[in-house]
């Protein structure tokens, strides 16, 4: 299997994530409550202006009718030749300590899908989520969402 699209966030939450641990161990208090601190709230705001539908073509794309979308349009051809399965999926279906660009977590996504289907992984992902209840896993939020198109053509 292989991941087709990139993540232009990552950056961003990357800079998040290093300023909530930069605050927790300052503090001494867990993730979640470096989370909930002003001058996080504060920077997200920024992060948002700067990465969302950024003109200068260096954000990410969010559709919400903003013109500079169309910078962050994925387009790409595939051959379907070797091609068995599609999945399309929001960060939402993120499962905390796993990681895309893992073949294995990949394989996990791809056999639950075929065996057991999406609910199967949103309820690992929100068991993810409430068996880390201090967030060692930086995250901004508890998940409230997860899409996914998962097109299936062997089956």
């Amino acid at each position: 299997s292989e991941v087709i699209s990139d993540d232009r966030n990552k950056k961003f939450d990357d800079e998040m994530f290093s300023l909530i641990k930069q605050i927790a161990q300052k503090e001494k208090i867990t993730n979640r409550e470096a989370r909930q601190r002003e001058e996080v709230k504060e920077a997200l705001v920024g992060m948002y202006i700067k990465r969302n539908n950024n003109p200068n073509g260096n954000g990410s794309g969010l559709v919400n009718g903003d013109p500079s979308l169309e910078k962050y349009i994925l387009s790409k051809e595939i051959s379907f030749d070797d091609v068995s399965s599609i999945l399309i999926a929001s960060d939402g279906l993120e499962i905390q300590g796993k990681l895309i660009s893992d073949s294995k977590f990949r394989d996990y996504l791809y056999n639950t899908f075929n065996n057991e289907g999406l609910k199967k992984i949103i309820k690992d992902k929100k068991d993810s989520e409430d068996k880390d209840p201090d967030w060692k896993h930086i995250r901004y939020k508890h998940s409230d969402d997860a899409t996914a198109i998962f097109l299936n053509f062997h089956a």
